[in-house]
Parts: C-alpha cells; sequence; structure tokens
C-alpha cells in the first residue's frame, strides 16, 4: 500500500489533530477502540511491528514519550486516511472543512496518543484487533478476518503503518 503525499502543511498542526480525531470518532461510530489507552496503542502496533527493520515498535513508543515527530506522521495518516477506500467517505467531509482551533490559549496537544489511535482505528478497518487483557499483562491478536484480508496484506499493513511512524519513506 502506497502512501499518498502528506497533507499540506498549510492546514495547523492543531487542525490536522483535530481532523484525526474526528475522522477516528466517526470510524468507531460509537464502537470502543481497540486500545483503552495511547500505551496500549502503542502496543498494539508494537505487536504488528514485532522485529520488522527501521525500528517500528521503538517509533510508536517515541511517538508518545517526544511528539515531536506527531505532526508529520499525522499529515501522513490523514493523507492515508482520505486516499483508502475504506474511510475517504468519512475522511472526505472532515478534510473539505478542517476543524479550526478556537482555543484561545496554547494548549500542548498530545498529537502522538491521538495518531497512535487513529492508527490503530485504521488497522481495525482492516483486520479484526483483540486484546486480551490477564493481571496488567496484554496478549494482541491480528485475525484476518475481513473479507478483503489474505496472507501477504497484513505484512503490508505492517509496512504502511511503519511509514506512518516513520519518516513516510518505504522500508526495506
Amino acid at each position: 500500500m502506497t502512501i499518498p503525499a502528506p497533507v499540506p502543511d498549510a492546514l495547523p498542526d492543531r487542525s490536522v489533530v483535530l481532523a484525526l480525531q474526528e475522522i477516528t470518532d466517526d470510524l468507531l461510530d460509537g464502537a470502543p477502540s481497540p486500545a483503552r489507552s495511547a500505551e496500549e496503542a502503542a502496543q498494539i502496533l508494537g505487536e504488528l511491528l514485532g522485529g520488522r527493520p527501521g525500528g517500528g515498535p521503538a517509533a510508536a513508543a517515541r511517538l508518545l514519550r517526544d511528539g515531536a515527530d506527531a505532526p508529520a506522521a499525522a499529515r501522513r495518516l490523514l493523507a492515508l486516511l482520505a486516499a483508502d477506500e475504506d474511510t475517504a467517505a468519512t475522511a472526505a467531509p472532515v478534510l473539505d472543512d478542517p476543524p479550526v482551533d478556537e482555543q484561545l490559549a496554547v494548549v500542548e496537544v498530545a498529537g502522538g496518543a491521538v495518531v497512535l489511535f487513529a492508527l490503530v482505528t485504521w488497522l481495525q478497518t482492516k483486520v479484526h484487533i483483540k486484546v486480551h487483557r490477564q493481571n496488567r499483562k496484554n496478549t494482541i491478536d491480528f485475525e484476518l478476518t475481513k473479507e478483503a484480508i489474505r496472507g501477504r496484506e497484513l505484512t503490508e499493513l505492517a509496512a504502511t503503518a511503519e511509514q506512518i511512524l516513520g519518516d513516510g519513506a518505504p522500508q526495506p
């Protein structure tokens, strides 16, 4: 899966994050997210990307710790949501009329957490993510139950997620 060009810089970072939040809520449509926290979202992505070259699991954790890469990752993910056949209809109205930051004060946005939740929600449109929680330890299963998924597509989804979390360039 190829990631389209990121959303242009003309849209402020805060609006990009707000758009991702809105699209994520719309995609969930009242259903619970597979992740209960940003840390759990990072764990889900870490499991999906585990063992891949390029540090995918580390990139998810770094997004939570630092957040400096969040605006670029958010722009790549927003572009992907707008181009993906499973999410384009949900993303289009939000991008046609992007949310405006109505905060009068500068408030730190947890952009990294928003990106991780949105990325997990996008993955949920492709595969069924099941998290088994027991004694503060989680086991995560990715079930290929969606009609369009074939075995090789999980690898492609992992590569796409890694591109979103990384610099946007395909990983070897």
